[in-house]
This record gives C-alpha cells, structure tokens and sequence, in this order.
C-alpha cells in the first residue's frame, strides 16, 4: 500500500533519489510536511529531522562539553 502511494507521488519518487534514502523516507517525509516553504534553508530543515544541531555549533568545544554533560550528567570542566 505505501510503495503504491510512492508511485503515485511525484514528490516521494523525486526524493527517492537522495542518496541515503529510499521509498520508505520519501513517503515519509512527504507525509510529515505540509508545505516544505516553511523552512527557510536545508539546513533548517536538517535541524527540524535532528540531523544537525540547531544552534549550528556542533563543532565547538562548548557544543561537545554540553553532550557531555546531558548524557553523562557530570560536569566537565
């Protein structure tokens, strides 16, 4: 029943085609989100899904000292 959608769908089978994905992602995705103009960048959108995080400094020793401390609950100094 889904792979049906997914055929039917332009929008699930353009999205298909993002490496990594597949029809189950594509049918997801187009599923999820309304109007796709609500984000105003890809990497809002990333952020949205939890692929980047949405402050954007991933990167910086702050970012990686506060994972540190949500998953370990200790303080890192």
């Amino acid at each position: 029943m889904i792979m049906a959608w997914h055929r039917s769908n332009q929008t699930s089978k353009r999205l298909h085609y993002i490496p990594g994905g597949g029809p189950m992602l594509a049918t997801a995705l187009v599923a999820s989100i309304a109007d796709p103009r609500t984000f105003r960048s890809g990497r809002n959108f990333s952020a949205w899904i939890v692929l980047v995080d949405p402050k954007g400094y991933e990167g910086t020793d702050e970012a990686q000292h506060q994972n540190a401390r949500s998953c370990c609950g200790d303080q890192v100094n």
